[in-house]
């Protein structure tokens, strides 16, 4: 087992909120998702590359556990690193500290799930990283967009940092992130079922 993310991960209040705004999942469990999607893309592109050809080069039958069959495939010499990687400099605008931890404690991953992303990304834990503050970014940017709409429609004034906008709008009465607004419409659809 590999501990992986071990710094952590900090995200402000706002951060947080404009997050719940849209995530129907904490933001720990997104993460935990955003991995475990990282090790199914590296280790179905090493299979979809490379199993036919492992497979030439053995006189018996294979095992399919992934655990023995993604090192036996990275260990062959015609193996090539894909070096995969997305991460660019994500500059998330925010007038609170970052103090809340969401990963305190990383992640635990298997030998040959670090060995899969190893061979797939050029730097895993930086590419996952860059998907976390690309995610917070994203929800704060739409966060603003669909409530800057709101405040404009009403001719109430628009806080000019993202933050205060986003406290001002969760702070009102009837505000409901994601989850409450998810909660209410299946007790909607079970009653009417009923």
């Amino acid at each position: 087992m590999k501990k992986i993310c071990k710094n952590g991960y900090k995200i402000s209040n706002a951060d947080e909120k404009a997050l719940n705004r849209y995530l129907n999942v904490d933001f720990n469990q997104w993460i935990q998702n955003a991995l475990n999607g990282m090790i199914n893309k590296a280790t179905k592109s090493i299979i979809n590359d490379y199993l036919e050809l492992y497979k030439s080069k053995q006189t018996e039958s294979i095992a399919s556990d992934l655990s023995i069959l993604i090192p036996a495939i990275i260990e062959m010499p015609e193996f090539k690193s894909y070096n995969y990687s997305t991460v660019e400099e994500v500059n998330i605008k925010r007038k609170q500290p970052s103090n809340k931890e969401v990963i305190e404690n990383g992640f635990e991953i298997e030998d040959w799930q670090e060995q899969a992303l190893n061979a797939f990304y050029a730097n895993y834990e930086d590419q996952l990283y860059y998907f976390m503050k690309n995610k917070v970014n994203r929800r704060k940017e739409a966060f603003n967009k669909e409530f800057t709409n709101v405040l404009m429609k009403e001719k109430s004034n628009i806080p000019v940092h993202q933050d205060d906008l986003i406290d001002l709008i969760t702070a009102r009465s009837g505000y409901k992130t994601r989850k409450q607004e998810d909660a209410e419409m299946l007790a909607k659809i079970t009653e009417t079922q009923q």
